[in-house]
């Protein structure tokens, strides 16, 4: 419980009533008891109060805490003035208590006017203290202006909890009525709300080594400066960050439902599979680690050239350099792209595709003659036979389709492939370019 004092008091009683017995009590003494009727005064060391100041005292008790109720503070009763208004500060709050180091939180408290006058404009100040009472406080976050209130009304208040104007650390939030003491009223105890404790965490610390971040739910900014960085990014999280210098890698996993990465200039932007925009921009990473869901991951002109696309039926588009593909398990379709691409489909029934002129010269570790398959541009020709065009070499089967576009199936002997291994699109070029 806490007396505030709104004028410079020298000693202090407290009068109230709890339908329980007191079995200990603390920062104040009972002096009397009537029924469920207590008087308890200041101790020595908290009797003298500024305006403006308060002190705390609490018990232990075993009975009804919700009978509790203030009765007068140095004889002056609560509500016993007729002609005065009052602000009570009922409810509080907060949308979290867990706040990154650049979050904002809004929080919103009720003031009620439940005098026997209306309650002329005020101020409500959002304070922050380093626990939990008056005389803790640290600093006024935020005040809001309060218009006038007929009594029997209520207002609700939002704040702005900008987490970046604190230090790291755990903190406790409440609001205040009219903390300057303006308005005389007739309950001056119940202009503060409880005590909501929040913690503010730190800023991730980049080092020129090699870093693992674990992202959060909320928006990073950062570089991770040099080194082999791996950052683990979640669904939903604002992320805007750099790799830096180094090999470093973008893990994806986290995405249940799948994901989608696109390119964005050189940058990669992320968001959740089927949802209609992207949440985070991921710049200078050069290998990506896909989720076990149905994933659509195309790089084109980005630094990526490592990919692992994990489980699920992937859509996978390597990017314009030398790429090293894992498709991972289920049904994929690949291609390498531009440069000359090293392709594993892993498990399932996957296509590869060799559809443009300078692809490059790309090598299939494992196809499988039993079910994967070759999606060839054939430009044009109807008449195409894909075994005109490939050889038996000491590696494979080599397909060419350009001088600058080729397919290496390592390990596949030519007489185990059939026309069933191939599709073949005389049309591509015409759709693309429609």
């Amino acid at each position: 419980m806490t007396v505030i004092a709104m004028q410079t008091i020298n000693g202090w009683v407290y009068e109230f009533t709890f339908d329980g017995d007191i079995t200990s009590i603390w920062n104040a003494q009972i002096i009397s008891q009537a029924g469920n009727t207590y008087t308890v005064q200041a101790m020595g060391y908290n009797a003298n109060l500024t305006a403006g100041a308060s002190a705390s005292f609490g018990f232990v008790g075993l009975g009804a805490f919700d009978s509790i109720a203030p009765i007068s503070i140095n004889d002056e009763i609560f509500g016993g003035d007729a002609g005065l208004s009052n602000l009570a500060l009922d409810e509080i709050s907060i949308d979290d208590v867990s706040f990154d180091h650049d979050q904002t939180g809004t929080i919103v408290a009720t003031v009620t006017s439940n005098g026997a006058a209306d309650a002329d404009a005020s101020t409500l100040s959002l304070v922050v203290a380093t626990f939990p009472d008056f005389n803790a406080v640290t600093d006024v976050l935020e005040t809001q202006a309060l218009t006038a209130l007929a009594t029997g009304t209520q207002q609700n208040v939002s704040f702005d909890l900008e987490a970046a104007d604190l230090d790291p650390g755990t903190y406790w939030v409440a609001v205040v009525a009219d903390p300057a003491g303006a308005l005389e009223e007739e309950n001056e105890a119940d202009n503060l709300t409880q005590w909501i404790e929040v913690t503010v965490s730190a800023p991730p610390v980049f080092t020129e080594g090699d870093d693992v971040w674990n992202g959060d739910a909320i928006g990073t900014v950062g570089d991770m400066l040099a080194g082999d960085d791996i950052a683990i990014a979640v669904a939903g999280a604002n992320d805007q960050i750099d790799g830096g210098a180094g090999i470093d890698t973008l893990d994806l996993s986290g995405f249940d439902q799948g994901v989608s990465a696109l390119p964005d200039g050189t940058s990669v932007v992320v968001g959740a599979a089927g949802a209609d925009s992207f949440d985070s921009v991921w710049t200078n990473f050069e290998s990506v680690i896909g989720s076990s869901a149905a994933d659509v991951l195309m790089f084109a002109d980005t630094t990526v050239r490592d990919i692992d696309a994990g489980g699920g039926d992937d859509l996978v588009l390597g990017s314009s350099g030398n790429d090293t593909i894992d498709a991972g398990s289920g049904n994929d379709q690949i291609s390498g792209w531009a440069g000359d691409d090293v392709i594993t489909t892993g498990t399932g029934q996957d296509v590869i595709f060799l559809v443009e002129a300078d692809e490059g010269h790309d090598t299939v570790t494992d196809f499988d003659v039993t079910m994967d398959l070759l999606y060839l541009n054939t430009q044009g020709d109807l008449g195409y036979d894909p075994f005109d065009a490939m050889v038996q070499t000491a590696d494979g089967v080599l397909l060419t389709q350009s001088n600058t576009a080729s397919v290496l199936l390592s390990g596949v002997s030519l007489d185990d492939l059939s026309a069933d291994n191939f599709i073949l699109d005389p049309y591509y070029g015409d759709i693309m370019a429609g």
